[in-house]
């Protein structure tokens, strides 16, 4: 049998810290049930990535199906269709008259391309680097084989277009050329002319024309009977070729499919045998394991109550020490004020025990004294200055808060080495203590650096406007002789320094301008020239900020609040995240079967389980709040609460009678059966949306509390508040749409579809009449569907 384990988030096995808690009848069958959950949903999840990959798999197939079934009927059309074209074009030889049209129409074709290959050809001779004498060559043979070539081309030309007009013009085949002299050109005439007997000629040429014409008129026809043998060959080829690559594919996606079905559901036959066989092996032992369970609970029991009594005491001292963190942030806010003085040389290092605040009371009236140190005798201009900031609210309570952090930090310390005798929680303490400690650290040290930064800037400040007495440290009014010279050294500095800054800018502009102007450069580089020598113009003008004191400390000043926040939120964050990682390693002991439990009471009453069972305090509250809300406002209105009265609704019991039981004309009651309509539809999508928002708090909690059993810990507030302010940002902003898009889109479109079930019309207007609902009857049906088509 195994024993009990825990999984983290991360899904590590750890053990239990006590084993007798693993030696009893509930952690045994706590442990199966775990361990069939955690297969169960392994299963599903591989399960949706294997659907996933099957889907992608199936798609690629079924596109890879359609090109190969394009390639086929490509393949089968083209076979068809070049039988068809070569039949196509040996039309013309129909007659021999279409035969010599066509013969005309390729010489024609020829010789455009003659002419394209002469342009072609001079134009190539103009780029090659040869000689001028080589080309004149290379075009003399060119034009000497052009005209010879054009030559032949006309003559042949001639001689079917003489053949194409004696056909035309006489019905015999005797040739005798004279009967067309009158239709002939003077190419064609001087072609006759070097014939010795055109006559005989032409009945040659024409009886050449007509073989070839009648063997082209064979082969037409020989292809036309392999056209109609070919045909339904191919066509039964293709048809059988198609269906085989269907058929493969839909084996290879049925396979697929198969596969990945067959293989989760062996896995899920698979726990529910390890389940079977794990409670059988239970019940076989369970009489020896109830012998040692009593025992071993008794002991469990008795180092709990022991360990809980011992957090008691440790959390009543906590409580104390609370109370007196008060005189604990005087003594150190006072400690801290002198270590600046001191580190500043306003004052000596040395200070004596009376001269040293230990009480919240004793702080108070020195911050009202003009006392630069406690107990001295001597007052200062400075310490208006410096007690302001550091015994100020501010200060005084980021103090606090960071001796809480250390306070609780100890406890959390106490407490985890209670808790790590018996249980996880002690490791988790640990952490949190851990965490808490170092951000109390990093807090106090990004505290003092902004305060020291903030007292020194505002002392610079304002040290030339200071009353400073003869008693004062020589230091510093030496110090503010100094400043005052430099301030004003600074001062005329400056002065000039922006006023050359301004007309650097001023110039470049200009020149800027003068370029635009003589079109050196564009509109759109003029306005970006322009932009870049302001930006240039800005940042020297903050370099120089920085470069004197005076400018420099108002610049401290007027950024300090916003840096300083940004390095607290810094700080932050990583105690967050070491917080969330120490609640995703550390598991946490809970073998009570409560996920059912929890998501019976959300959806009763969200928040409640988060309080109780998870400890999500601030999830709770907030749903707690958005709960109450639900229950005193919203559900009572969908109900008619709230809306009584002459002008009211009923809510859902609108849908009733739509008023009509209130109406009464003699004593001026009259009811707007429209307002209860609308009424009636607003209260179904506010309950709808009430019920949406228990089933999903119903569903989180059900989650949550299945992975608290597996040993989970429930996440905290911050990482819910990281997950909205990243993913879950869109659902937010999506989720406020859908709602707005409810109530000002889908409501209005709803109530006018149910107007057109009710009498509403002439004799029955709201709010004078009555309205009632009325029950189509079969022809009314079929007129609307006549109207809806359309």
């Amino acid at each position: 049998m195994e024993k009990l384990k825990l999984f983290n988030w991360y899904g590590e096995e750890f053990d239990t810290i006590l084993p007798e808690e693993q030696d009893t009848l509930k952690a045994y069958k706590h442990h199966v049930r775990n361990v069939v959950n955690r297969r169960i949903d392994k299963i599903n999840s591989q399960k949706k990535i294997n659907k996933n990959l099957f889907l992608r798999a199936r798609t690629k197939l079924q596109d890879n199906l359609k090109r190969e079934l394009s390639s086929l009927y490509a393949s089968y059309s083209n076979k068809i269709k070049a039988i068809k074209d070569a039949i196509k074009k040996i039309s013309f030889a129909n007659s021999t008259i279409s035969l010599i049209k066509y013969e005309i129409k390729a010489l024609i074709k020829e010789k455009k391309a003659l002419k394209k290959y002469v342009l072609e050809f001079q134009k190539s001779l103009r780029l090659t680097a040869d000689t001028d004498e080589k080309k004149t060559e290379l075009l003399e043979e060119l034009k000497q084989k052009t005209i010879k070539e054009e030559n032949e081309i006309l003559s042949k030309y001639a001689l079917f277009n003489i053949t194409l007009k004696y056909l035309k013009h006489n019905p015999d085949l005797d040739f005798d050329i004279d009967k067309i002299k009158n239709h002939l050109h003077e190419q064609e005439l001087k072609v006759l002319n070097t014939l010795e007997d055109p006559k005989s000629y032409f009945q040659n040429f024409y009886q050449k024309l007509e073989n070839r014409r009648l063997k082209l008129i064979e082969k037409r026809n020989s292809l036309n009977h392999k056209y109609q043998n070919n045909k339904s060959i191919e066509l039964k080829i293709y048809k059988a070729n198609k269906y085989n690559i269907k058929l493969e594919t839909n084996q290879k996606i049925l396979a697929l499919e198969y596969k990945y079905n067959h293989k989760a559901e062996l896995q899920k036959q698979e726990v529910k045998a390890y389940k079977k066989e794990a409670y059988a092996k239970i019940e076989e032992h369970k009489n020896k394991i109830k012998r040692v369970e009593k025992d071993n609970i008794e002991k469990i029991k008795k180092i709990k109550q022991n360990g809980n009594s011992k957090i008691k005491i440790i959390n009543q001292n906590f409580r104390q020490q609370l109370k007196k963190i008060d005189d604990l942030v005087a003594t150190r806010n006072y400690q801290q004020y002198l270590e600046f003085l001191a580190k500043n040389n306003f004052i000596n290092s040395n200070i004596e025990e009376s001269k040293k605040i230990t009480k919240k009371s004793v702080l108070q009236s020195f911050k009202k004294s003009g006392q630069l140190v406690y107990n001295d005798k001597k007052t200062s201009a400075l310490a208006k200055i410096f007690k302001k900031l550091f015994f100020g609210f501010f200060n005084t309570k980021s103090l606090k808060k960071e001796f809480e952090w250390l306070l609780k930090s100890e406890l959390y310390f106490k407490e985890s080495s209670i808790y790590e005798k018996y249980s996880y929680e002690g490791n988790y303490k640990k952490e949190l203590a851990l965490a808490l400690k170092e951000r109390a650290i990093n807090a106090e040290q990004v505290r003092l650096k902004f305060l020291y930064e903030k007292a020194l800037a505002i002392y610079e400040t304002k040290l030339n406007s200071l009353n400073l007495s003869s008693d004062e440290n020589p230091n510093i009014l030496k110090e503010q002789v100094r400043n005052k010279k430099q301030y004003q050294s600074e001062k005329e500095l400056v002065s000039n320094k922006k006023k050359e800054l301004y007309n650097q800018y001023l110039e470049t502009v200009k020149q800027t301008a003068l370029r635009y102007k003589n079109k050196e450069i564009s509109r759109q580089a003029f306005k970006h020239s322009k932009m870049e020598a302001k930006i240039d113009y800005n940042e020297k003008r903050y370099e120089l900020k920085l470069q004197t004191n005076s400018l420099k400390n108002k610049e401290i000043l007027s950024s300090w609040f916003f840096r300083r926040q940004a390095e607290m939120r810094v700080v932050s964050k990583i105690y967050e995240s070491k917080v969330n990682e120490a609640v995703k390693t550390v598991p946490i002991e809970c073998t009570r079967n409560i996920k059912w439990l929890a998501a019976i009471i959300s959806f009763i009453f969200p928040g409640l389980s988060e309080l109780i069972f998870f400890k999500q305090k601030a999830k709770g509250i907030f749903l707690l709040i958005v709960t109450t809300l639900l229950y005193a406002i919203f559900i009572p209105f969908s109900f008619g609460a709230y809306t009584t009265g002459t002008d009211g609704m009923e809510g859902i019991l609108s849908f009733i009678d739509l008023g009509a039981r209130h109406f009464n004309s003699s004593m001026g009651i009259f009811r707007d059966a429209r307002r209860y309509l609308f009424g009636g539809v607003i209260s179904v999508i506010i309950l709808t949306i009430v019920l949406i928002y228990f089933i999903v708090c119903s569903i989180i909690a059900f989650r949550t509390a299945k992975l608290m059993e597996e040993g989970s810990r429930p996440s905290k507030w911050s990482y819910t508040k990281r997950w909205l302010n990243t993913s879950g940002f869109p659902w937010m902003i999506s989720i406020t749409g859908w709602i707005l898009m409810l109530f000002i889109v889908l409501a209005p479109i709803i109530t006018s579809v149910l107007i057109s079930f009710t009498d509403y019309g002439y004799m029955h207007q709201a709010p004078t009449q009555p309205v009632h609902w009325v029950v189509w009857n079969n022809e009314d049906f079929d007129e609307f569907i006549v109207i809806m088509e359309f």
